[in-house]
């Protein structure tokens, strides 16, 4: 019997027709599948490939006196309320926002909308240290120019990747372009001028924890954890879960790289602090309101 998931676990008309063909050929193939540990591992090997590669000799070690932080996902609930703190910090001197295109407003319009829906304070907007991008994370270098490109690889300090489709309907496979997005901006950040110090943050989800039963086993663990049973569950958690491994794969090669992944609910409070000293590569769970 053929799952009626189906669709959401060959998310593509290049893998749907592959499934159809081995069916065919095979019909048991259409019940016997990995399992989704399995399936998880896979994934994780294929986005961490490269990461134990040296960093270019060419960076700089130096630190400089102010934060450059590029920010995914800023016109999101959570992504407007960490611009806002961003662009009232005195210490970050320039923010990239970067976002997929609409055909229906502006980067701009998208902005305003969303602080003025939050009660942010939507003249923040008009600040010089702004720089509002359009691009695609999953695509060669996020979509963008190479003059665009080249500019954020001499200037970043910080990165945010806060972007992610929120859909508890689809498979891991359906997350895939999330999860390479995830792995472009860690090669960014890599062939950074300051990717000696860069600090990397992850927004994941305590979805990646979905099958852990914490009545039994007490608090989820505030680090990765290497078993992937606990994730197993819905394609978003399993895709957040992907993420921080590969996240933690890339510290566990650069021992000195701060690294953060914060999990959050989707009705968490939060509080963004930006401190030089925070060099621990830690999960961060924020609360459940």
């Amino acid at each position: 019997m053929i799952s009626q998931n189906v669709v959401y676990n060959y998310p593509t008309i290049a893998k749907l027709s592959q499934f159809i063909v081995a069916l065919i050929e095979s019909p048991e193939n259409g019940v016997a599948a990995k399992s989704h540990e399995a399936v998880i591992e896979d994934m994780i090997s294929i986005y961490s490939k490269g990461l134990d590669a040296p960093l270019p000799e060419s960076n700089a070690n130096s630190v400089p006196s102010t934060t450059v932080v590029l920010l995914t996902g800023s016109t999101g609930n959570l992504g407007a309320q960490i611009l806002a703190t961003l662009l009232s910090t005195e210490s970050v001197s320039k923010v990239y926002t970067l976002n997929r295109p609409s055909s229906k407003l502006s980067i701009e319009q998208r902005h305003k909308e969303r602080f003025e829906d939050k009660g942010l304070n939507s003249s923040l907007l008009s600040s010089k240290k702004l720089v509002l991008l359009e691009g695609e994370s999953s695509q060669p270098k996020l979509g963008l120019t190479d003059v665009v490109y080249g500019q954020l690889q001499e200037s970043l300090t910080l990165v945010i990747h806060n972007a992610w489709r929120l859909d508890f309907n689809l498979s891991l496979s359906s997350f895939e372009p999330h999860i390479r997005g995830t792995r472009n901006l860690i090669d960014l950040a890599r062939s950074s001028r300051y990717a000696s110090s860069l600090r990397f943050m992850f927004t994941s989800s305590i979805g990646s924890a979905q099958s852990w039963n914490s009545s039994i086993m007490g608090p989820y663990p505030e680090k990765v954890i290497s078993d992937p049973k606990y994730a197993v569950g819905p394609g978003y958690g399993e895709s957040k879960y992907v993420s921080e491994r590969v996240c933690g794969r890339w510290f566990s090669f650069l021992g000195d790289l701060p690294t953060f992944s914060h999990r959050f609910w989707r009705r968490a409070g939060y509080t963004l602090h930006l401190s030089a000293s925070d060099k621990s590569p830690v999960v961060r769970m924020a609360p459940g309101l």
